[in-house]
């Protein structure tokens, strides 16, 4: 799912144009097992009220005992665990062997793992 029309071409067959501001509108809830949320927040998705109410539309969308991998840069945006949507739905969480957080020594890029 993107908002970007441009991007269908790098999407699956099932490539859904869309604001996942919305998402509640493309699919029912508790539909996902996992959700991937890379890199929406700073790059289109920049306000603190608008950040908390994407992960409240995921919370829609996903399973109870859901996964969630938020991928987010430290230079673009405040800490999103620090989220009132996120502290209320979702808890941070190590799956399998993976860490709950993961940084890289190279750049911003951050992955955390949230269950619903």
């Amino acid at each position: 799912m993107d908002i970007d029309p441009a991007v269908v071409t790098y999407g699956s067959k099932n490539h859904i144009v869309g604001d996942v501001l919305e998402i509640d509108q493309f699919f029912k809830q508790g539909f996902f097992d996992i959700v991937i949320f890379n890199g929406v927040f700073g790059y289109g998705i920049n306000k603190l009220e608008e950040q908390n109410k994407a992960i409240e539309m995921i919370r829609k969308v996903i399973k109870p005992d859901g996964i969630m991998l938020l991928g987010w840069d430290t230079d673009r945006v405040r800490e999103p665990l620090e989220l009132e949507a996120a502290k209320k739905y979702f808890s941070h969480t190590n799956i399998a062997h993976l860490p709950k957080r993961k940084t890289f020594d190279d750049g911003p890029h951050v992955y955390d793992f949230l269950k619903s």
